[in-house]
């Protein structure tokens, strides 16, 4: 019988993936605002379901790709700009912060303290991607001031979409995950 839960709970999580890879690249791609996307909430909240942390990691970094594709071709965007790695590995670290919430003892103070360590994260990575790899700023301590300084206005949105998305996607998750569960042991009962 172990080996039985633990399949469909593989499944469960392998279809969870999928639904959020998708949902993820719809949203990405028809942002109401600019910069109001639930990628950070998807790193975080992949790195969490997922106890293998490679696959929390593909299924974040696939979700941001396809989307990253679908705006580039859209916008005639490089889909390879010089940020990019910045950006991808901010996701990484999101994810790996997502996997410090232990899936066994769930807890929302937990999750507010990650979530907003996470926002914070991928605004100083990005950030940071942009002053070293581009020439906007002089490369100096006022030059690191201003990139981070211009960049206030962008994270704006970003920082409600993840207070927003954030709980919603963990949310769902925790609603429906008790509810299946619920069903399971009144089904097992009978």
């Amino acid at each position: 019988m172990p080996c039985k839960i633990t399949f469909m709970k593989t499944n469960k999580n392998i279809l969870i993936g999928i639904l959020i890879i998708a949902v993820a690249v719809i949203l990405r791609v028809v942002q109401p605002i600019h910069n109001f996307a639930p990628i950070v909430a998807v790193a975080l909240f992949s790195g969490y379901l997922f106890k293998n942390f490679k696959q929390g990691l593909m299924v974040a970094l696939i979700a941001s790709f396809i989307g990253d594709v679908v705006i580039a071709y859209i916008n005639k965007y490089d889909l390879f700009h010089d940020t990019f790695v910045f950006v991808y590995g901010s996701y990484a670290l999101i994810a790996l912060l997502g996997s410090r919430l232990n899936s066994d003892k769930f807890s929302w103070s937990k999750l507010a303290v990650l979530g907003i360590t996470a926002s914070l994260l991928f605004f100083i990575v990005s950030n940071l991607g942009v002053f070293l790899m581009s020439d906007l700023y002089i490369k100096d301590i006022n030059g690191f001031v201003n990139c981070f300084v211009m960049a206030i206005p962008f994270y704006k949105y970003s920082m409600i979409s993840d207070l927003i998305y954030i709980p919603l996607i963990f949310g769902i998750y925790q609603y429906t995950d008790s509810f299946i569960g619920s069903l399971s042991r009144e089904y097992i009962h009978k």
